[in-house]
């Protein structure tokens, strides 16, 4: 049996969600200004029925959003800078839950 609380497999899932996080940002990477991983998958402790939370900033919010909608398992957030910048500004919950995310494309 696979111990989900073993660091190793921590690492593994990690992994393969920025894997799987990247795959689905392909088509639109060239219109990415930043990619987060975020939530569970971030820190290994999604399970089966867990979606891939993932912020995306950019300045063509429904080209992204169309073409990661279609993505299942996959559960975007797609937001302009200038509304990246006010929910950082702002602070709360998200901004933390995103802040502690991994890093996936863009700056």
């Amino acid at each position: 049996a696979v111990d989900a609380h073993d660091p190793l497999v921590r690492h593994l899932k990690i992994a393969r969600a920025i894997s799987r996080a990247r795959s689905a940002l392909r088509a639109v990477a060239d219109s990415v200004d930043l990619a987060v991983l975020f939530g569970s998958a971030s820190c290994g402790e999604d399970t089966i029925g867990s979606d891939l939370d993932l912020l995306v900033v950019t300045s063509d919010v429904d080209r992204v959003l169309a073409e990661l909608a279609r993505i299942e398992g996959l559960q975007p957030v797609v937001l302009t800078p200038s509304q990246h910048m006010q929910i950082l500004a702002e602070g709360g919950t998200f901004a933390a839950a995103v802040a502690a995310g991994i890093r996936v494309m863009g700056a």
